[in-house]
């Protein structure tokens, strides 16, 4: 006589998830988000996490691709590649704000994650197809605009930062340096640098045009080339 089936044992349900794990990353910030403290907001003990990433550096690169997939990017369909390459700009300085730390992270991997190769090999190959521009030049352009929004958008966070939470930001404090440079006295030729400098480093939580002004020269780059192919 057969033996009655045994009834299958259902675990318990797992508490948390690789997704929401990454999730929590998002919400806390990349540059904030320690294993502890994403322990502590999903309620589980740290050692759980490890169930789910390798480590540390595993979850915040997972949250970076993320992020990046998640974006809002401009529609591919523009009129002519300056204005598509604007747009690109805008949004990648718009991702950086939305997600705070992913700048910093970026520029510390040793290899851009899977989603922002993918975005820029689809952004190199609208140009080339849509716009008629070479591999090898689309291909600078956009290694050189995400490099200067990075950049541009690192160097005006640390200027927005305080040395202690009483003190000046950085900002206040570079200005402060410039303007007793000019009360000590200078030649008019580097009085004309730094008045360009001030408005360069902009207001404290107003980060000015100047990013953008290097877009414009790297794209008049780009112009010139094409101009002589």
């Amino acid at each position: 006589m057969a033996r009655d089936a045994q009834p299958r044992q259902v675990g318990r349900p797992a508490r948390i998830s690789r997704d929401n794990i990454i999730d929590t990353v998002l919400e806390i910030g990349i540059d904030r988000a320690t294993i502890a403290a994403v322990a502590e907001c999903l309620a589980v003990d740290p050692s759980t996490l490890y169930g789910h990433i390798k480590n540390r550096d595993d979850m915040l690169g997972e949250a970076a691709d993320r992020a990046i997939r998640q974006a809002r990017w401009p529609q591919e369909a523009m009129t002519d590649w300056r204005t598509f390459l604007e747009a690109i700009a805008d949004r990648l300085w718009e991702l950086y704000c939305n997600n705070s730390g992913l700048a910093q992270h970026l520029r510390s991997m040793p290899i851009a994650p899977p989603a922002l190769l993918s975005r820029s090999a689809q952004i190199v190959t609208t140009l080339v197809e849509l716009f008629d521009i070479p591999l090898g030049e689309a291909a600078l352009v956009v290694d050189s605009v995400g490099d200067s929004v990075i950049d541009s958008f690192i160097f005006i966070s640390q200027l927005d930062s305080k040395t202690n939470p009483d003190g000046p930001t950085m900002r206040a404090g570079a200005l402060a340096s410039l303007h007793e440079a000019m009360e000590a006295g200078v030649d008019e030729q580097l009085a004309d640098y730094i008045t360009v400098l001030e408005e360069a480093l902009g207001q404290d939580g107003v980060p000015g045009d100047y990013w953008k002004d290097k877009i414009a020269l790297i794209l008049d780059g780009l112009t010139y080339r094409l101009e002589k192919l």
